[in-house]
């Protein structure tokens, strides 16, 4: 042996020792221990202390010395160096290869299960990591070494292989099939059960990482059977697995279509079992419930699962025990949310709404009735919180056949306060009376619970009856001031809150007069309560936020005094960040539960845990100084700078899309604030142009077509205030190039959609969720597209091109003139109507140079009008753009052509009744007609007088004018009418309907 070597294994012993003892001090419970220990153990390079660790977790005698330096390993490994790399590929290949070979040494012989657990999870965040950046070919021994473990003698050595690969799939996923498969396939059938539940697992895991899965099908099979034979036994690892197959039917839940019949047997013999734990209970549940939302289609040919399921799941609903504590709490917040009915009434909401009334009512039908005749109380309930649970996703079909059923029609007013969010103010008013007495009374009862619930139905009535509730206006207001100011605890907190938004809601429906003589006196109460806040967690901050907003909008200017108080807390909030922790891959969670709205996000082998209770916070701020932009108006100003900075940069908070979109909305309503308030144009401008790169910025990132139609509508509504000549020719051509991208981005997702329609599981239901995906799709293909939502964007597109580039837009007709022609004879109404729109402006804004093609293409629109069904719902709006564009072709074309004739059958064809846009310059020109006494309009001896009369009549009952065109028309029937004599006039009152008399 060399000198060298010698003296290189002398300085790794004297290293491993120094260690060791380093290890045992950093566990000490003294402080000043551990302090000194940490710092000896950062004075030690990274490439000798990784070497010294790997060489402890392989071969130190002490268990808990091994388990500590391989964690440790772990972490240091993986600690960033810079902002480009971490320790580990900063540490040499010397080094990498020398810990490479110790860990898979490890591997080969560590016996002791704890210390195996840390050193499977510290390859397989070490090989994740190298795998992202592309260097896991320095580790070639890696994958030799797995598979050399799936064969192992050793059952240990089998378990951490599949627990690698449970871990990091993507490490087999190129490999050959029928090897990866003979692999899993032994797992299966290993000898030794943890082999076994690691093999699930493994298997599960690939599924989901796998380029091509329908090779591995019948393993599903096998692991049903598994699951089966140890439910008895293993429960546990039963659960477990049924977690990872959730996560599969999330990702590829149409996979599971294959094995309906072991899986809904075992999952309703799982369900139906009353010694198994809820957990594992509830797991079953949720694995057919995630399957049935993701493919529902798929469910709608497989009756039987969803036959099994519904029965038990309100069997469930009916498993609720008396408990009498439950009449003497005031606390409703400690629900037992795993209770199994609380599951049951979840389950069969999202049953309804995925499968719908079609497929849900019949079986539900056939159950409730014997619930709701049941001698037993809880059956009963259950039979009504399952109408509860469904109503929302039956609602289409449990509505039509409301009204064929005398009881539910006798019982609606006593149930009328639930609905209240549901129905109009016209049928909400005569019941007010009862409704606001039983409301009292439960104010006055002795539970908070039932007090607080009061405070929300009394809201929900206030909001819907408007000015319907000035007459309670008197007796309900000083309660909730009083309530204010008496109820001071603690346990008071959520009441005061929801007092605060009751109130803010009350003033809101009975407006400003009303509410003006208490306006300064609970404003007040607010802005004490404000002060009174000391808890990050009250439930007050937020009801408060929404309050003030209110009552700004009833108040208006009158608001200004408060005005400084409110922006001071509202930014404070809109600034707050998030609580946000690190937590490497192993370590425990449990001090960051659920329950205190801690949510976590795997990235790079590790979670982020994010606090929600700050979010909500921080949405509802930004939500609330919309409405004090909007509601302030240039009175706003002052702050408009401090909050424009405040929200642009939350364009890209990708934790809480409810923040983004409200931030997106405050900018137009900021630059209109500060335009009102006559602020020099170079300084508006100015500000603009920084933040309109960053719109475009933020739209040239954005994966979220929703968002990014947002983005868009930012950006233009902007545009709208600042008006012409407001972008640079440098952020025109950006917002060019980004408006490109997103159009390539959006072609792509239209193929996907169509490929998604010819899918063999594509039903009715699929149509329906891809339209929603596509309605959040804003922009627009440029060329001819299949695709009806493409083209009727497209001819939106051209209708801009002409309106705001008036002739010279004849220039580009090559490329839509002929398609919007085409599209006049569309099926499709939403394209038929763009492109009649488009006529309208050729002739309103084109120029001569249109004049031709409209003044041609008349018959065309007529024939769009006279279709038999063109006054059906579907078509209404495409008839009357065609009504409106053939009005605007004869005002400005219509010395080019017989007029009169046209004249004539357009008159018969009116009126525009639901399309404001269109209908606004048609009334224009029609009145002049009459004002000049045209003969085609008014007729020889005006015999078309019963004809304007009834079109006049029909308009003003319809309120679709403006107030200024409307007393025009009103102008124009009472000279009309004065023309009459007294028998045309009895005519005529009596062809009218009642509402228009």
């Amino acid at each position: 042996m060399s000198t060298n070597m010698v003296e290189c294994s002398n300085e790794q012993d004297e290293l491993f020792q120094k260690l060791s003892m380093l290890l045992g001090r950093l566990s000490s419970s003294e402080n000043h221990v551990r302090t000194e220990a940490e710092a000896n153990l950062n004075k030690i390079p990274h490439h000798k202390l990784l070497e010294a660790l790997s060489d402890i977790g392989t071969r130190h005698n002490e268990i808990s010395l091994r388990a500590f330096a391989i964690i440790l390993f772990r972490r240091i490994a993986l600690r960033l160096q810079d902002k480009r790399s971490t320790i580990w590929m900063s540490s040499g290949s010397d080094t990498r290869n020398f810990c490479e070979k110790k860990l898979l040494s490890s591997l080969s012989t560590e016996e002791n299960l704890s210390v195996r657990r840390n050193l499977c999870d510290t390859i397989a965040d070490l090989t994740k990591y190298m795998f992202q950046n592309g260097a896991l070919g320095t580790w070639p021994e890696l994958l030799r070494t797995i598979f050399e473990c799936t064969k192992s003698s050793s059952p240990n050595q089998r378990e951490s292989a599949f627990r690698i690969i449970s871990a990091i799939p993507a490490l087999i996923v190129d490999e050959d099939q029928n090897v990866v498969k003979a692999v899993f396939r032994a797992a299966l059938n290993d000898e030794t059960l943890q082999v076994r539940a690691a093999g699930v697992k493994a298997i599960l895991y690939y599924l989901i990482a796998a380029k091509s899965r329908n090779h591995f099908l019948d393993l599903l099979n096998d692991i049903f059977v598994f699951f089966g034979n140890i439910l008895n036994m293993q429960e546990q690892t039963v659960t477990e697995g049924l977690t990872c197959m959730i996560e599969l039917a999330e990702v590829y839940p149409k996979i599971f279509r294959h094995v309906f019949i072991p899986m809904t047997s075992l999952m309703s013999e799982i369900m139906s079992n009353e010694t198994l734990e809820a957990a594992t209970k509830h797991s079953a549940l949720e694995l057919l419930l995630t399957i049935i939302e993701l493919a529902p289609s798929s469910v709608e040919k497989y009756p039987t699962l969803y036959q099994t399921l519904i029965p038990i799941v309100l069997q469930w609903i009916a498993n609720v025990e008396d408990n009498p504590e439950w009449y003497t709490t005031n606390d409703l917040d400690d629900n037992e949310i795993e209770e199994d009915s609380i599951y049951g009434e979840q389950a069969m909401d999202r049953i309804s709404r995925a499968l719908g009334g079609r497929i849900v009512l019949p079986i539900t039908f056939t159950i409730i009735p014997q619930l709701l005749g049941s001698a037993r109380w809880q059956n009963r309930h259950a039979g009504l919180m399952a109408i509860s649970a469904i109503a929302e996703g039956c609602q289409a079909i449990m509505a039509a056949e409301l009204d064929k059923i005398i009881s539910i029609q006798t019982h609606a007013g006593a149930a009328l306060v639930n609905f209240t969010e549901a129905i109009d103010k016209e049928i909400l008013i005569p019941y007010l009376d009862v409704i606001i007495e039983t409301l009292l009374n439960f104010l006055n009862a002795g539970k908070i619970y039932m007090q607080e619930q009061a405070l929300t139905s009394l809201s929900t009535v206030a909001d819907r009856a408007e000015d319907g509730f000035i007459k309670y206006y008197a007796v309900v207001m000083p309660i909730l001031i009083d309530i204010l100011q008496q109820a001071e605890d603690k346990e008071f907190r959520l009441l005061r809150g929801k007092a605060v938004e009751c109130s803010s809601f009350i003033a809101l429906a009975v407006g400003k007069d009303i509410f003006f003589n208490d306006a300064v006196r609970l404003l007040t109460i607010y802005k004490q309560a404000q002060e009174s806040i000391k808890d990050a967690d009250d439930p007050q901050i937020n009801f408060l936020l929404s309050a003030w907003a209110r009552v700004c909008k009833v108040l208006g200017p009158d608001f200004s005094p408060f005005l400084d108080y409110v922006m001071k807390s509202l930014l404070r909030s809109a600034t707050v960040k998030p609580d946000l922790r690190l937590i490497e891959a192993g370590e425990d969670t449990s001090e960051y539960p659920e329950e205190d709205d801690w949510r976590f996000l795997e990235s790079d082998g590790k979670k982020i845990g994010i606090k929600t209770t700050v979010l909500e916070e921080k949405c509802t701020a930004i939500n609330m100084l919309i409405c004090y932009i909007r509601d302030m108006g240039k009175d706003f100003h002052n702050y408009a700078d401090s909050v424009m900075q405040i929200v642009v940069p939350l364009l890209k908070f990708y934790f809480h899309d409810g923040v983004r979109f409200a931030a997106s909305t405050c900018i137009p309503l900021l630059f209109k604030s500060i335009t009102d308030a006559e602020y020099p144009r170079h300084t508006v401008l100015a500000v603009w142009h920084t933040v309109a790169l960053k719109i475009i910025d933020a739209i040239m990132s954005e994966p979220d077509p929703s968002f990014t139609s947002q983005l868009f509508i930012t950006f233009y509504e902007s545009l709208e205030v600042l008006g012409p000549k407001s972008l640079t020719p440098a952020l025109m051509q950006a917002f060019v190039k980004c408006t490109l991208e997103q159009l390539k981005e959006y072609s792509i997702r239209i193929k996907e959609r169509q490929d998604s329609k010819n899918d063999a599981d594509f039903d009715e239901d699929v149509e329906e969720q891809l339209d929603e995906e596509q309605y959040t799709d804003e922009s627009v293909l440029i060329e001819v597209n299949p695709d009806a939502a493409s083209r009727q964007w497209a001819i939106c597109l051209y209708c801009d091109l002409v309106e705001f580039c008036g002739p010279a837009s004849f220039n580009y007709k090559e490329q839509f003139l002929d398609r919007v022609l085409s599209s006049l004879s569309d099926p499709v109404a939403d394209v038929r109507q763009p492109a009649c729109y488009a006529l309208g402006l050729f002739a309103q804004f084109g120029g001569e140079n249109y004049a031709s093609v409209c003044i041609g293409h008349l018959k065309t629109l007529f024939a769009v009008i006279n279709k038999p069904d063109s006054r059906n719902e579907e078509n209404i709006v495409a008839t009357e753009n065609a009504i409106s564009a053939i009005g605007k072709i004869c005002c400005f074309f219509g010395n080019k052509f017989q007029i009169g004739q046209v004249l004539q059958h357009w008159l018969q064809v009116l009126p525009i009744l639901i399309d404001e846009q269109a209908a606004a310059p048609v009334y224009e020109f029609l009145l002049t007609l009459v004002e000049l006494k045209n003969l085609s309009i008014l007729g020889k001896e005006n015999a078309n007088i019963p004809k304007l009369v009834d079109i006049f009549t029909q308009v003003l009952e319809s309120e679709i004018l403006e107030e200024k065109l409307n007393s025009r028309m009103v102008d124009n029937l009472r000279s009309i009418l004065g023309c009459c004599n007294e028998r045309l006039k009895s005519e005529l009152w009596n062809m009218l309907p009642d509402k228009r008399k």
